[in-house]
């Protein structure tokens, strides 16, 4: 793929972040501390909401301190600022008083299928 943009395959980034959960559906809140470990995997043409965008396309791995884990894979337009596609996978620990859709074996995924800019925006659709 010919890049547009200046595009570091395989750059990784570390991060932690804190979970708080607080809900009326039950007493407490739900704290989880996550390690994140993100990479850039390629650069890639997707078509997308009838165009084609240059997209990279990075890989995050998730772990908490209560053993839930996910693995995720999202293609983000730097030119749009859009992330155009997302598929995450959960796994590890069945910890109660969890959204839904993040227990083991569950998938979240999405792709956008339309989308409209204000006007004046600036964009360019490869």
């Amino acid at each position: 793929m010919d890049s547009l943009w200046p595009l570091r395959e395989d750059a990784r980034t570390e991060f932690g972040l804190q979970e708080i959960y607080d809900s009326s559906e039950w007493s407490g809140a739900t704290f989880d501390t996550w390690k994140i470990r993100s990479r850039v995997l390629r650069g890639e043409d997707i078509r997308v909401a009838g165009n084609v965008f240059r997209a990279v396309v990075i890989s995050t791995e998730g772990s908490s301190d209560r053993g839930r884990k996910f693995e995720q894979t999202l293609w983000y337009a730097p030119d749009s600022g859009l992330i155009l596609k997302l598929v995450r996978r959960w796994d590890g620990a069945d910890v109660q008083h969890t959204l839904k859709g993040t227990n083991p074996g569950d998938v979240q995924q999405y792709e956008l299928i339309h989308f409209v800019f204000p006007s004046g925006h600036k964009m360019s659709a490869n």
